[in-house]
């Protein structure tokens, strides 16, 4: 089994924890220690599938529903074939969820010239892809001198052995079911069996 800083291994359901903390440093550590907590599932729900002409009330549904995190996926056209949404939508939310962890998955090309951007927007974890980078041990260090939480994604034809370097860098692993991008895919038996 891998060994993350924090123990966790988190999917696409994910878990972890409760966090009712109004700073990122408060949200990120009681994400860490609650991370011990085993079968907890929290749900994150991506803010893709809301309505963006309504997207700050479809937000609020999801966490006066329950929700405790709001998934981000930042897609670039490039690394991602769609195109999602930037900083300053998380930015434009921030103040209106202080307690609600924002796990933000980045799918761009070269995430290190984003990833500034991402943490003063308001992120709370940052996740990035593997491929996406060749400096990928300095993107996550950037990410934790940030104070965030940092992470991994694994697509679902992505080895488990191009990520094991950096396992004691990162909170969190994400295994993508489906390839990214593509929400409604069929899943990757490979991956849910991780």
């Amino acid at each position: 089994m891998m060994a993350a800083r924090t123990g966790a291994l988190l999917f696409s359901v994910l878990y972890a924890i409760t966090c009712v903390h109004t700073t990122v440093a408060s949200r990120v550590d009681a994400l860490r220690a609650a991370s011990r907590i085993s079968g907890r599932i929290v749900v994150s729900p991506s803010v893709a599938k809301a309505d963006f002409y309504k997207l700050g009330s479809d937000l609020q549904a999801a966490v006066d529903g329950g929700a405790e995190w709001l998934h981000f996926s930042v897609q670039d056209g490039r690394m991602v074939p769609k195109i999602s949404f930037g900083a300053p939508v998380i930015s434009s939310l921030r103040p209106h969820f202080p307690d609600t962890v924002f796990d933000v998955k980045l799918g761009v090309i070269e995430p290190e010239h984003r990833v500034g951007d991402f943490i003063k927007a308001g992120a709370d974890i940052i996740s990035v892809h593997p491929e996406a980078t060749l400096q990928l041990p300095a993107v996550l260090n950037k990410i934790d001198e940030g104070g965030l939480a940092s992470g991994v994604v694994l697509n679902p034809g992505t080895p488990l052995a191009s990520v094991e370097h950096v396992l004691d860098l990162v909170d969190v692993v994400v295994v993508m079911l489906v390839n990214p991008g593509y929400g409604g895919s069929e899943v990757a038996p490979a991956n849910a069996k991780l």
